[in-house]
This record gives structure tokens, sequence and C-alpha cells, in this order.
């Protein structure tokens, strides 16, 4: 077994306490934990204000069982892994290989932080053509120069076993170094996981105009905002035709602006029917009567309410009259109809000057003692 050591120059991630965190990778010779083996593991822990990064190394293919039993020794006391696809790979891989050695130690009970979780929602707001640590490492410039993937160091481990050689081994430590200098890199990612609890002030607002691809002119609205949540890389999306980005805690927003003439949607459109003359719509409660054309625009709907509800009824001829006054009775009728339910009178005035269309209505108002003797 080799255990490579070395100290990285590396900024803090803000996180709550960097004594608890470990980074780590494994490297294996296949995708089958229990056909295969870890030949590497690679992680790095922050002590006195420095990085460093831990490498234990199977230098003949038969010290797994060493390798692991060694860094479980080494993260005792640590609370928190942060790995990239760790929960499906690395973590079950690792906890399988040390059922296998009958190993035990405090693996299962430390917190977990996935940072490939954190970023594949955002996947396309960022912009990534896939979610490998190299993919995303190259969006947020971390420099990494390793473009090996892991799969194909396979092969080159098993020569290294049956012949062991320094330019191999080289390779080898350096693919897993570089997966655990970018998990430290790529730790702003967990800001992601803010986003959809960030407040937005918008600080500028402004109409703007161009021209679109085909020469028509356009208009949009532009808000600037700043966001409580600063993020560290850019993102943008659109969403039917509004498009926004954001890079720190500064973002646009850009709304098209059209120019139409505004539509009113019915709610109930089966009981409407269109008159394509007026370009209008028309209850069908009082599209029946004769004189339905001449019901103004302004009061359409009131008058269709009161005939729905019953509070016009329409004269013997189906019309509605909508541009004559209204006669005494006829207002005696439309109280009677708005009025409650009320307690009668024990005497009420009989009246032999009412039309038959209003008598029910005129002898309700005079049951309940609204009437005078003073006759309709």
């Amino acid at each position: 077994m080799k255990i490579i050591t070395q100290t990285l120059e590396h900024s803090e991630p803000s996180l709550a306490s960097l004594a608890d965190v470990v980074y780590f990778d494994i490297e294996t010779t296949g995708l089958s934990s229990a056909r295969n083996q870890i030949y590497l593991i690679g992680c790095a822990l922050h002590d006195a204000g420095s990085w460093t990064l831990t490498q234990w190394f199977d230098n003949t293919g038969r010290e797994e069982k060493e390798i692991i039993s060694s860094f479980l020794l080494y993260i005792s006391g640590r609370k928190t892994l942060i790995h990239y696809n760790g929960d499906r790979f690395d973590i079950p891989f690792l906890l399988k290989r040390m059922e296998l050695h009958g190993l035990t130690g405090q693996l299962p009970r430390m917190n977990s932080i996935d940072l490939r979780k954190e970023v594949t929602p955002y996947r396309d707001l960022i912009g990534l053509p896939n979610c490998s640590q190299q993919a995303v490492e190259s969006l947020f410039g971390t420099g990494r120069t390793d473009d090996t993937d892991g799969g194909s160091l396979i092969g080159v481990y098993r020569s290294y076993v049956e012949k062991p050689d320094p330019d191999a081994l080289s390779m080898l430590l350096t693919h897993n170094a570089e997966d655990v200098r970018g998990l430290i890199s790529l730790t702003p990612v967990l800001s992601f996981h803010d986003l959809p609890e960030a407040k937005l002030h918008v600080y500028k607002a402004e109409a703007h105009s161009y021209r679109g691809y085909l020469g028509d002119e356009k208009e949009e609205l532009l808000l600037h905002f700043r966001s409580d949540k600063a993020i560290p890389v850019m993102i943008t999306g659109s969403y039917d035709h509004v498009f926004l980005s954001q890079t720190g805690a500064e973002g646009l927003l850009r709304i098209p602006v059209y120019r139409e003439e505004m539509k009113y949607f019915y709610a109930g459109y089966k009981d409407y029917y269109y008159l394509p003359e007026e370009d209008c719509a028309m209850h069908k409660s009082i599209a029946s009567f004769a004189d339905a054309s001449r019901i103004t625009v302004w009061y359409r709907d009131d008058l269709a309410a009161a005939v729905s509800c019953g509070l016009l009824r329409g004269y013997e001829d189906n019309t509605l009259r909508p541009g004559e006054g209204i006669a005494r009775i006829e207002a005696f009728a439309l109280l009677s109809r708005c009025l409650p339910e009320l307690t009668p009178v024990t005497e009420p005035l009989v009246f032999t000057d009412t039309p038959d269309w209003a008598k029910a209505d005129i002898d309700r108002l005079n049951l309940i003692n609204r009437l005078t003797d003073e006759g309709i």
C-alpha cells in the first residue's frame, strides 16, 4: 500500500465548519461492487488553515482492505462527506467492500452532500452539455487540465499491477487528485439550493425598443434586479418569451411588450351569443328578446344579470324596452322582487286597479305592509 500526501493551495469555501468536512473520491476496477474492488481513495481535509490531500493506493491489487481501513481511521471524527455522484456510486461501493472485508466505521453515520444532485436541476439554466464533474468544472473555470475518464484508467491500473511503471502511477494519482481538488472548487454550487427562496429587489425598470430578426419594430420591458442569493456562475433561461439572466447577485428580466386590442374571455362562454356586426357578446338571457339589438353595450351585462335572477321578465310582446321610462307599478313590482321574505300583516289592503301581470308582486308588498290605501 502506498500513502501519498501533499498540501493543496486552495481558497476556503464558505462552509459552516470545514473541520468537520471530508472531500473524497474513489477509483475502482469496475462498476460492480460485488465483483470489482477499490484501488485508490483520495480525500482532502482542512486543518490549521491549510488543505491536505491524502491518497491510499493499492500497489499490488491485494491491498484493498488495508487502504480502506487506513482511510476510515484517517477520517474518524469528521461528520460530513462531500463528493460528486457519491450517493449513487462511491458510498454504496465503499460500504459493500467494507462489508465483504468485515470492516466497520462511522461512514454510514456521516452526513452526505452530493454536489451532482445540487447542480443537476439547474443544468439547462447554466448551460451544461452534461452533468459530469469535468463539464461542471469547465463551466466554473477551475483550471483543471486532466480530462481522463475514470473508466479508461482501469486498464492502466491492471497493467501497472503486472508491471509497475512510474508514468502509469502518476497518471492514476493525478486523475484522482484532480477529482478531489475539483470538489473543493465546486463547493459554491451549494448556493443553487437557496435559489427558489431568493428575494429579488428591482432597482431599475426601463422600456427598450429594438428590431426583430424580420426587421419589425419590437418593444420589451427591462427589469434590473438584485438577489439576496448570489450564484457562482451565470444562469440564463426563458419561458413564454420572457428571458432571465443572473450573474452573482445581479440579474435582468426581459419581458416582451405587445400592443394589441384587449380581449375579454367569458367564464361561462356557452351562455353567450357572439354578435359579429358589433364584435361583442350577448348573454342568452336577453338575446331572445325582440328588441335585444337596442340594448346598449355599457349596461348589457347588468341587464342580463337582472333577467337571469328574475328581477326583469319583459313585456307581453317579448320586449324589454330599454330606452323607455319606468312606470310606478313597474317600480313596485321590481321592489317586491328585491325584498326578502318578511312576516305578513294580519289585515292587508285590497286594491282594484292592479293589472294582472303585477298582482302577485303587489299582493306580496301589501302583505308585508309596504303599501298605503291610496292605490297603485
